[in-house]
């Protein structure tokens, strides 16, 4: 994975893996719409929790992706620009307990 490729995409697109293909090192890339639209500002990973922030560059707003293998459950919120680390740290402190976000 390279600088400002972003981890996932987000709704609605096809999720991308963490690490490239074998196939990817191997030719050269392209960059799609996909690619340039969103910009993975950050990504951390942790006992299976895998968490993304990432920059919408045509809508300008920010989302935190989170995919935890323990659980088996994956959700994005939309933070405030002020916010955004706080939640890109601590998303399980921002998901609602009625929000259906967690349901598997």
């Amino acid at each position: 994975m390279t600088w400002g490729e972003p981890h996932k995409a987000v709704r609605g697109h096809q999720l991308r893996d963490c690490a490239p293909d074998q196939e990817s090192h191997s030719r050269a890339q392209v960059p799609t719409a996909l690619d340039t639209r969103h910009r993975e500002l950050a990504h951390r990973s942790n006992s299976g929790v895998n968490v993304t922030l990432s920059w919408d560059t045509e809508t300008d707003e920010l989302l935190v992706c989170v995919d935890d293998e323990r659980r088996n459950v994956y959700f994005e919120l939309q933070p405030a620009r002020d916010l955004a680390l706080d939640v890109y740290y601590h998303p399980y402190a921002h998901v609602g307990y009625d929000d259906d976000a967690l349901a598997s």
